[in-house]
């Protein structure tokens, strides 16, 4: 294996969906809990009527992340449906945090690791500071998916698109990590699934990168349909993050 030439790894940020954990979701039994639990807190709407509302607003806040790289968050969406239907509420009104908190409850049942992440983690976290940069609506969801997964000491700082309201592959929401952790980018390995949201983002503020090639979650990239306007490629490639290890002594000066 040939040695990087560069400063000195200090630090790892991880993707979260797809990188550390897996899902699964099911789509319609997370609208299904939304619109349940609106319901129970007394507003009264239809549920066909609300998911067309819905679906139509959420497909145009998925447009404006792909086109501005802007985030919107799952709150505002919510808010957004429910105004159009006769209902004004604020994003911040807990009736509609709790029914997102709701929605996301099986988005947060379908999440699993693959065999042997807490023990890699866990031996990383001896020698680096270990993050999160995710492309996150409600930052919520990521502390409890990290709880179900029994991560949730291995990772400070996490970073979402939520709180910075940017989204990979923006810059900001890199820099803000290394803000954070006090390091320089050239410092910091980011390990992700995406090519465009994760390793172009990360290569384009001089950090080093990882990319895993799992297979096992639909890629962001996948998801909104993006291509890379130009080539790039990770300065690794990994199928497992049982290969983590090895793949960082590219790094050793």
């Amino acid at each position: 294996m040939e040695r990087a030439i560069g400063m000195p790894v200090k630090a790892i940020a991880f993707d979260l969906i797809g990188t550390v954990v897996h899902v699964k979701p099911n789509r319609e039994a997370m609208l299904k809990s939304l619109v349940e639990a609106l319901k129970a807190s007394g507003i009264r709407i239809g549920t066909e009527e609300f998911y067309d509302t819905y679906r139509r607003v959420n497909q145009r806040y998925m447009e404006l992340r792909v086109n501005s790289l802007r985030e919107f968050s799952n709150p505002l969406i919510v808010a957004e449906t429910l105004d159009e239907l006769g209902h004004p509420v604020k994003p911040e009104d807990l009736t509609v945090v709790e029914a997102v908190k709701e929605y996301f409850k099986p988005y947060i049942e379908s999440v699993y690791t693959t065999p042997g992440t807490r023990k890699v983690l866990t031996g990383l976290k001896n020698k680096y500071r270990l993050g999160i940069i995710t492309n996150f609506t409600f930052p919520w969801t990521v502390n409890e998916c990290l709880k179900k997964t029994r991560l949730n000491n291995i990772f400070n700082p996490i970073v979402t698109s939520a709180d910075v309201g940017w989204r990979k592959p923006h810059p900001l929401i890199f820099k803000t990590f290394a803000q954070a952790v006090g390091l320089a980018e050239e410092n910091i390995v980011f390990v992700g699934d995406d090519l465009k949201r994760d390793i172009y983002g990360a290569v384009k503020v001089g950090m080093k990168t990882i990319l895993l090639c799992s297979g096992l979650t639909e890629t962001e990239d996948a998801f909104y349909e993006q291509k890379i306007d130009e080539e790039v490629t990770a300065q690794m490639e990994i199928k497992s993050l049982k290969e983590l290890e090895y793949a960082l002594k590219i790094f050793d000066p």
